[in-house]
């Protein structure tokens, strides 16, 4: 086995101790509450934390991040979050046991709440014979206008799975790249390789987030990147490593498209 299996290895092994050694009740946090809030980054820090106290103050910061800035309408972010849980559960369950955050509408509801129109059609149509469902956005903050979801129950058992036309995703057209929001992108990333830290940049005690502007080919793989803003001294660093990640490609209209997003990189050193 090569060093960098091994140390896959390694890595893997920490992380699943790490997990299995984190108490149940805040499995179920980081598990199925926040499965679809939290990023990678916030993820890797909750399972180093070593006592409930710890990971007390680290779901209250959670929640105070998500609140909304001042000047915006205000309204308690966690207490939202879990009224779309509970909508989801009773309305979008199925009759095989899967609990509605689990579902594609779940999904949807939890992240963007309710949508503005949704049109059933129970029976089909002479388009498409088993029930469906068309939701419609007319805006949602920070991503776009007018975005709609197809959902189908092919298998006629209240399953219904999100329309293999329709992306779940804000996206519009950007010469040959469809644009994905930054929060949304994420969900999508399956290899994440973190930057080394630049000694020079260490030295001058330089921290700060690099925002790269990048294009991810039809594959997955990261084709084009560019800095945006942050450290330039840390640019390079965050260039390497996001140049090795990996995403779930993007269908539309059943073929992959290359994609266009930003990427935030994170570097900060230890307290003194």
């Amino acid at each position: 086995m090569t060093r960098s299996a091994l140390v896959c290895v390694a890595v893997l092994a920490v992380a699943t101790t790490t997990l299995e050694a984190t108490p149940s009740r805040y499995k179920k946090w980081l598990n199925e509450d926040v499965v679809y809030l939290i990023t990678a980054g916030e993820r890797v820090e909750f399972l180093k934390l070593k006592t409930d106290e710890q990971r007390d103050r680290f779901i209250e910061r959670f929640w105070l991040d998500r609140d909304p800035p001042p000047g915006a309408p205000q309204h308690d972010t966690q207490a939202e979050h879990y009224r779309r849980i509970a909508f989801a559960n009773e309305h979008f369950a199925t009759t095989s046991g899967k609990p509605g955050w689990k579902t594609a509408r779940g999904y949807i509801y939890i992240i963007w709440g309710p949508p503005d129109e949704i049109t059933p059609y129970s029976n089909g149509t002479q388009y498409m014979p088993w029930p469906f469902e068309h939701w419609h956005y007319r805006h949602v903050e920070g991503f776009s206008e007018d975005i709609h979801f197809l959902f189908e129950d092919p298998g006629r058992k209240g399953d219904y799975v999100l329309g293999a036309n329709w992306l779940p995703l804000q996206y519009f057209n950007s010469g040959p790249a469809i644009r994905v929001a930054t929060r949304v992108e994420e969900q999508n990333l399956v290899t994440r390789i973190e930057p080394i830290y630049p000694v020079l940049a260490k030295w001058a005690h330089v921290q700060g987030t690099v925002r790269l502007s990048v294009v991810i080919g039809k594959d997955g793989r990261v084709l084009k990147i560019k800095r945006v803003s942050g450290p330039r001294s840390l640019a390079g660093a965050a260039r390497d490593a996001v140049r090795q990640w990996v995403y779930k490609p993007i269908l539309l209209n059943w073929e992959a498209v290359e994609v266009h997003t930003t990427v935030d990189v994170n570097f900060s050193l230890p307290a003194k």
